[in-house]
């Protein structure tokens, strides 16, 4: 029993140090996150998770820049295990940006247009 009692005293001990490091270097958004995905029972965050944080909304420029379409733009599919990879995430979107320009651009269909957390998973070709 006092093995018992060590143990939950050095644990409790561990999680306050972390607890309060983690405060005193300002990163709280790291418990917020945990608590607001595994100890709901998810095993990641969601593409709702949003609406538990702060946003900023993003002021369009002036003069923007747009983005050169490639010569092969939505010509060439994804692989089949992409697409399974995308399946399995439940990806709404996707944006494949290969030597500099858009190559290949997909939005599900299912979401709605007035969604607001449109991201991309980039990843270099």
């Amino acid at each position: 029993m006092k093995g018992l009692f060590k143990f939950l005293k050095w644990f409790t001990i561990i999680v306050v140090l972390l607890l309060l490091s983690l405060l005193i270097t300002g990163n709280t958004h790291l418990i917020k996150g945990v608590s607001l995905t595994y100890l709901r029972g998810k095993t990641g965050p969601t593409i709702d998770d949003y609406t538990h944080f702060k946003n900023n909304p993003v002021q369009a420029s002036a003069t923007p820049q747009l983005w050169p379409v490639a010569s092969t733009y939505n010509k060439t599919p994804l692989k089949a295990e992409d697409e399974a990879y995308h399946q399995q995430l439940q990806s709404v979107a996707y944006l494949v940006i290969k030597d500099g320009s858009i190559d290949t651009k997909a939005i599900g269909m299912d979401i709605a247009i007035v969604h607001l957390p449109t991201r991309f998973r980039l990843q270099k070709v």
